[in-house]
């Protein structure tokens, strides 16, 4: 905050805010600045919460605390944060978690494997496929995103390769023609033309598009963070690489974290690369405060 008189009289009056509890002597960039303070997608003394603050905070001794408390995910786990340590990469608590996760999209899939699609069947099975999602800070490596994705196909029963029923896609470059932007996720499924990824058109509908137009798509069962900015999902699984690297900052794990409204599962296969990436932060300057 550090808001001066002038700013504070000026916000009371054109909008009704105090905040005077942020009053002090800030720069003319302090005067111009706004500050998110509150979330709207979990309460802030809720599991997800306490976790987001420490870490955005850079707190490496609360950080530890809270993955020491944090019990180990099950099926039937209650809490809305839990870890899985991973010995291994095929770990079976892994095929367990995914299983889990997309339990209710697997049901809705099932009957469309191998007849035609509706579009309320497509917009359900779209639906409860975003309820869970598995975000990666890396893509390379065992616990990298395009490793990641072939492991959980296999894991779900479904092909690991090419065009299916249950292939869910995301767009990776912006086509103006097919009016799909980067970032974009569809469901491969049967319709009356034969195969189609089915994409939410932004108006309760959907666009049903031939797989041979998509030549910048990649499988999404797993995405990076990068990937995630601005979505939101109901239970995340957050994987982190064994060793660190350059990618893992604590912004990247506040955003993997809030990424998750009401659970979240920290796959962690060593627990000191979680305390090393609170402590690494991303400093960017440009300059406005000089000017």
């Amino acid at each position: 905050g550090r808001y001066d008189a002038d700013t504070r009289a000026w916000l009371a009056h054109t909008t009704g805010a105090d905040v005077s509890a942020w009053a002090g002597d800030g720069s003319a960039l302090a005067q111009q600045t706004l500050m998110l303070r509150q979330s709207h997608r979990f309460a802030d003394d809720s599991g997800i919460g306490q976790w987001a603050r420490a870490v955005n905070a850079g707190d490496s001794t609360l950080v530890a605390q809270l993955w020491r408390q944090a019990p180990d995910w099950d099926r039937d786990a209650p809490a809305s944060v839990t870890r899985l340590q991973p010995g291994q990469a095929h770990d079976p608590r892994l095929k367990a978690l995914v299983q889990q996760g997309w339990q209710t999209w697997l049901q809705q899939l099932s009957p469309l494997e191998n007849s035609v699609c509706s579009d309320a069947q497509a917009l359900a099975a779209l639906k409860a496929f975003a309820d869970f999602q598995v975000l990666c800070a890396v893509r390379d490596g065992p616990w990298g995103v395009d490793s990641l994705n072939q492991r959980i196909a296999a894991s779900l029963g479904l092909p690991t390769e090419g065009w299916y029923a249950g292939r869910p896609v995301m767009v990776t470059r912006n086509d103006y023609h097919l009016k799909l932007m980067n970032g974009d996720v569809g469901l491969c499924l049967h319709h009356t033309r034969g195969l189609r990824v089915a994409f939410p058109d932004g108006q309760g509908g959907l666009r049903w598009v031939l797989p041979a137009r998509l030549d910048a798509v990649e499988t999404v069962f797993a995405m990076t963070v990068h990937k995630s900015q601005g979505s939101e999902f109901d239970h995340v699984a957050l994987v982190l690489p064994d060793r660190p690297v350059a990618v893992l900052t604590r912004e990247l794990l506040y955003t993997g974290m809030t990424r998750a409204k009401t659970r979240l599962t920290l796959v962690v296969p060593q627990a000191q690369v979680l305390r090393h990436a609170v402590a690494v932060q991303v400093l960017r300057s440009g300059g406005l405060a000089e000017l």
